[in-house]
Formats: C-alpha cells, structure tokens, sequence
C-alpha cells in the first residue's frame, strides 16, 4: 500500500510505503511530508520504528533546541518499540490493519455502482463508485485475475486520500529488528 494520508494532529501529509496483511503485520517507511521518515514494523503486538534526524526535528517543532538535540542522539537510526496497544501507537497500528484500510471496501453487499473499465498501472480494472455520508470513493478493482482493490481515492472534503495496492499474496516482512532496542515504553514510565 502506498499513498499520502492527511495527519490532523500536524495538519500536514503522512506518506505511506507499506506491506501489510491481514493479521495486522506490517512492515515499510512513513514519512512527514518531505521532512524524513521512518521505517516501521508491527508484529504481534509490538511496533518497531527506527527515526532519521530529520523525521525527529520536524516532529519536535515547538520544543527546545536543546530538547530536540536530545531527543535527535537519543534515538535517531536507533531501533525502538512500544505496545501497539498504547495509546500513542494506535494510530501509527492502524497502517497495518488491512481491515481498517479497507473500511467498507471489503463489502462485498456495498451499494456501489459500476463505472468504465480503465487501467491502473497497466493492470485493468473495473471502475467502482461508492457514497458514505457525505464522502464518496472511487475504487478501482482488477478485472483480471482475482478482484483485487488496486486503488482507493477517498472524495472526503475533510480526508482526501489516494491508496495504491500491489504485490499481493507476497509474505510481509514483519520481524524483530535485530540488535539492541530503545524501548518507549519504559522511558515513558
């Protein structure tokens, strides 16, 4: 899964480079819009993150340079983990729930309706329109091989979103980094 989700904690882009499964593993990089990134594994129910510099500067905005700087020797290209059940790392486990991305994409009784047959990277698909509320989406299905989602565009006024989707049915690469690991949430007490 690939795509740029809005963030409305920082009111800026998350970009998301993600393999994921439906026993929520996850592995792959986020990043800030532009301002580093990090790669990510949840396996189980422990998330994995490892920081560049720039990731860790543009998240402590608004902090001290010298609250910052230690954050930055703290844990810049040093692996950490938490509980995915801990209330900072639920959003962050919520890119590896299939199920959640999916949303009522997964419906096979959803009220959408069948649009043109088109493309998406050179695979064809079928056209899918579907309204929520007040939001719309537009899914794009394989139309051959199995009926796999290829992309999803979210028409939410509030939530634009475009997902892309590929390499299915490859193993998800979701494990314990190896080495030593800063553990969150014993620093957080």
């Amino acid at each position: 899964m690939k795509g740029d989700v809005p963030d409305d904690e920082s009111g800026g882009t998350i970009v998301i480079d993600m393999a994921l499964n439906k026993k929520g593993e996850c592995a792959g990089t986020m990043g800030m819009g532009g301002k580093g990134k990090a790669e990510l594994i949840k396996t189980g129910d422990t998330i994995y993150m490892k920081y560049d510099e720039a990731f860790l500067r543009a998240q402590s905005d608004g902090e001290s340079k010298a609250d910052t700087d230690a954050v930055v020797e703290m844990m810049a290209g040093k692996w950490t983990k938490m509980s995915a059940k801990g209330k900072d790392a639920k959003d962050i486990a919520s890119f590896c729930d299939l199920n959640s991305v999916l949303g009522s994409a997964k419906d096979a009784n959803s009220d959408a309706t069948r649009g043109k047959t088109t493309t998406v990277d050179g695979v064809p698909a079928i056209i899918l329109q579907e309204k929520e509320g007040k939001d719309s989406y537009t899914l794009y299905v394989a139309t051959e091989g199995k009926p796999y989602v290829l992309r999803i565009d979210s028409h939410s006024a509030k939530d634009p979103v475009t997902l892309t989707f590929g390499e299915y049915e490859k193993p998800v690469p979701a494990k314990k980094p190896a080495g030593k690991l800063l553990d969150l949430d014993a620093l957080n007490g």
